[in-house]
């Protein structure tokens, strides 16, 4: 018998990469790096809509893998890095690999980490939760990521 796929719990996984043994959500991010050109060229307005739309389907996705995998917030489940990696390149619109590569670590420290006020968004219950922590992270990695970029000129 052929097993069903699951859509949601997939977009969730982002289609098995949120299955890896070690560090899905880095790995994730790193994807996400490693595929970011067209987005980061795009104009702050497109790169706002598609954040929407991902953060709309991350939250539902979410919400779904919660309730699949009967755990809060699982670890499999990296839509949320994605986007969250994607706020911190709403900050360039050269994508330079020294732009990419620090976006990249100060977005991973700042997830891991989850210093103030970052870790308080992770109360926001279910899928919205999921995503809260990762965009706020995001944004105060990319405004660290811009102030870097101006200092060094």
């Amino acid at each position: 018998m052929e097993k069903k796929r699951d859509l949601l719990l997939d977009i969730s996984q982002l289609f098995g990469i949120g299955r890896v043994n070690t560090a899905p959500g880095t790995v994730a991010s790193l994807v996400t790096c490693l595929i970011s050109y067209p987005f980061i060229i795009l104009s702050i307005w497109w790169k706002i809509i598609i954040l929407i739309i991902l953060t709309v389907v991350g939250s539902i996705s979410g919400f779904h893998a919660e309730g699949v995998l009967e755990t809060k917030d699982p670890s499999s489940v990296v839509i949320d890095e994605v986007v969250g990696q994607l706020v911190v390149f709403c900050f360039i619109s050269e994508p330079k690999l020294l732009s990419i590569t620090v976006g990249f670590f100060l977005f991973r420290v700042l997830d891991i980490l989850k210093p103030p006020p970052i870790k308080s968004f992770e109360k926001i219950p279910s899928g919205w939760g999921i995503m809260a922590d990762d965009i706020i992270a995001g944004f105060i990695g990319g405004l660290i990521l811009f102030l870097f970029l101006k200092i060094i000129g």
